[in-house]
């Protein structure tokens, strides 16, 4: 089975149509929007593992982002857990 993401205005990607493979490799100049597509295609991976597992999809969508960005304590955002962490597919 082929996949796909479709990005559309994402920091600095206006719009890109990527065949997602075993193995895909983003290659291009710096501040292009590689590590936007990554980050948003790890979110998406975890966000459909979470919802086989959650109540309901806000609650998925909910869950996920607190994982991802971290959770807020005192109001202040704890910010990206780990931004160079690997991402699996």
């Amino acid at each position: 089975m082929s996949e796909k993401l479709i990005i559309r205005n994402l920091g600095p990607i206006k719009e890109a149509n990527i065949e997602l493979r075993d193995l895909t490799v983003f290659v291009g100049p710096q501040a292009t929007g590689k590590s936007f597509a990554a980050q948003s295609l790890y979110f998406l991976r975890r966000y459909e593992t979470l919802l086989k597992d959650e109540k309901s999809s806000s609650e998925a969508a909910l869950s996920a982002l607190e994982w991802q960005f971290g959770s807020q304590h005192n109001n202040q955002p704890t910010g990206l857990k780990n931004p160079r962490r690997s991402f699996k597919g």
